[in-house]
C-alpha cells in the first residue's frame, strides 16, 4: 500500500454505482483506520458518480455512519444516485468488505451558485505561524503505534496540548483545562488539496477530550461524521500548504460526545465545517496493540 492520500484514496470503477477500494494500515487509528479515511472515499467515489455526465458538481456535505471497523484489504463502495435535481445531486454510499457493512452515507453536490451576500462571523484563533508552533507529537509510546500521525504534519497552537504534554498542565488546573485543541495542519506526503483531503482532514486531529488532563484515558471511535464543504478551494492551494483547525466538544453524557470543527485554509478562508459524535471507551493498551499487528 501506500502513504500517498491520493493512492489510499483511489476508486476503482466498476460500473453500475459500484467503485473498487483498499484499506490499509498506514492510516491506523488503534482498531481500524482514521475515521476521515472511509470519509474521503465516499467522497471521492460520489464525485465520481455524480459527474458521470462531465459535470462539475463538487461537494456541499457528506455524513458517514461508521457501522464497523475496516480491516486490512480490498472493499466496494457501492453509490446510488437518489435525485439529480437541477441544482443538487443528492446520493447514498455503502461502504462493504464481503457480507459486511462498514459505513453508510449521504451526500450532496452541487455547482457554484450565485452569491447574494456573504459573511463569516466565526471566531478565529491566532496561533503562531506554522513554524513556531510545537510539532504535535507522542511522547509517550506505551499506547503502541499509531499510524495516523505518521501521515499527518501537526503543529499545536490552539487550547491545551494533549497525551503526553498533559503532565505541563499544573496540578492545581486539572480538570479545569477546556475540551478545545487544534492548529496548523498539512499531510506529510503533500498532494494536491481537493475535497477528499478535506474530508479526511477532518477527522485528522486528536479529539478535544484527550487534552483534559486528570482525566481516565479513553479512545473515541467516530460514530457519526458530517463535513460541510463551504469555500471552494480544488486548485486554490499548494500540496505543501497549512490548513489550521480548531476542534472542541463541549458535552460529554452517557459516553458519547460531540466534536464541532472549523478548518481554514492559508489565506484564512473558512473551506469546511466538521461535526461528529463519537463512543468514549476506555483505552486498552493491549487491545490497541493486538490490532495495530
Amino acid at each position: 500500500m501506500s502513504t500517498n492520500l491520493a493512492v489510499e484514496t483511489a476508486v476503482d470503477p466498476l460500473g453500475g454505482g459500484r467503485y473498487g477500494v483498499a484499506f490499509s494500515a498506514d492510516w491506523w487509528v488503534h482498531v481500524g483506520p482514521n475515521g476521515g479515511i472511509p470519509a474521503a472515499l465516499v467522497t471521492r467515489a460520489c464525485i465520481a458518480e455524480a459527474n458521470l455526465d462531465g459535470g462539475a458538481r463538487v461537494p456541499r456535505t457528506v455524513t458517514v455512519h461508521y457501522l464497523a471497523p475496516a480491516v486490512v484489504g480490498p472493499a466496494e463502495v457501492t453509490v446510488a444516485v437518489e435525485r439529480a435535481g437541477a441544482g443538487v445531486s443528492f446520493l447514498s454510499a455503502r461502504i462493504r468488505q464481503g457480507d459486511r457493512l462498514v459505513a453508510n452515507a449521504i451526500a450532496a453536490l452541487a455547482a457554484p451558485r450565485a452569491e447574494p451576500y456573504a459573511f463569516d462571523e466565526i471566531p478565529v484563533a491566532s496561533p503562531p505561524p506554522p513554524d513556531a508552533c510545537p510539532i504535535l507529537d507522542y511522547p509517550d509510546r506505551t499506547d503502541g503505534p499509531v499510524a495516523l500521525r505518521e501521515r499527518w504534519d501537526t503543529r499545536h497552537g490552539i487550547g491545551p496540548a494533549a497525551l503526553g504534554h498533559v503532565a505541563a498542565v499544573p496540578p492545581e488546573r486539572i480538570g479545569e483545562t477546556e475540551a478545545t485543541s487544534g492548529g496548523w495542519m498539512r499531510l506529510a506526503e503533500p498532494v494536491p488539496v481537493d475535497h477528499v483531503v478535506i474530508a479526511a482532514m477532518a477527522d485528522a486531529w486528536l479529539p478535544p477530550v484527550l487534552a483534559l488532563a486528570g482525566r481516565p484515558r479513553v479512545v473515541v471511535p467516530t460514530v457519526e461524521l458530517t463535513v460541510h464543504f463551504r469555500h471552494d478551494h480544488v486548485g486554490r492551494y499548494a500540496p505543501d500548504s497549512w490548513f489550521l483547525g480548531e476542534f472542541r466538544t463541549r458535552a460529554v453524557a452517557e459516553g458519547f460526545l460531540e466534536e464541532d470543527g472549523e478548518i481554514r485554509g492559508p489565506d484564512g478562508r473558512l473551506v469546511a465545517m466538521s461535526r461528529q459524535l463519537a463512543v468514549m471507551t476506555p483505552f486498552d493498551v493491549a487491545t490497541a496493540r493486538k490490532a495495530a499487528r
